[in-house]
């Protein structure tokens, strides 16, 4: 089964993207984390900061558009994630990733979070499927400073 990724950044700060987080930025974890997963990485960004960090990476195409982002995935699944999440463990990628469902939603004490995994099919949307795990990076995202510092002093330090 061929496996791609969307990370998707239109929209973000490049100055929080761009933070340290432990030696490397904020949207480089997340594509680390995601790379590990998925034979292809497709990142959505309009951002020329975002292109020349994204582009430095193996097998990762940069589009400014979600409809240029969906032609060039040509896969089975996609893990879809955006770029302000760089604290979803490796694990939870690896329990999505064996779930049955067209479209595969963690869950993080009831609430909904990210990666999300879409089943490519044509003719359906049969399965959703909301999986509970204990892994509160799936809803921690980086939108500002303050959450920034949440993060970097009171989970950081395992980054560093």
């Amino acid at each position: 089964m061929k496996i791609e990724g969307l990370l998707i950044a239109n929209k973000l700060s490049d100055d929080i993207l761009t933070l340290n987080l432990g030696g490397t930025t904020i949207i480089e974890h997340t594509i680390r984390n995601l790379m590990k997963k998925v034979a292809k990485t497709v990142v959505l960004s309009c951002s020329e900061i975002v292109w020349k960090i994204a582009s430095s990476y193996y097998n990762i195409e940069v589009v400014d558009s979600l409809s240029a982002g969906l032609l060039k995935i040509n896969s089975d699944k996609i893990v879809i994630v955006p770029a302000n999440y760089p604290l979803i463990k490796e694990d939870s990628y690896d329990l999505l990733l064996k779930q049955e469902g067209d479209l595969v939603i963690p869950t993080f004490n009831g609430i909904k979070g990210y990666p999300k995994i879409v089943t490519i099919n044509p003719f359906t949307l049969n399965k959703i499927a909301e999986i509970p795990i204990n892994d509160e990076g799936i809803t921690t995202e980086v939108n500002s400073i303050a959450d920034y510092y949440q993060i970097y002093l009171g989970r950081g330090a395992q980054y560093e």
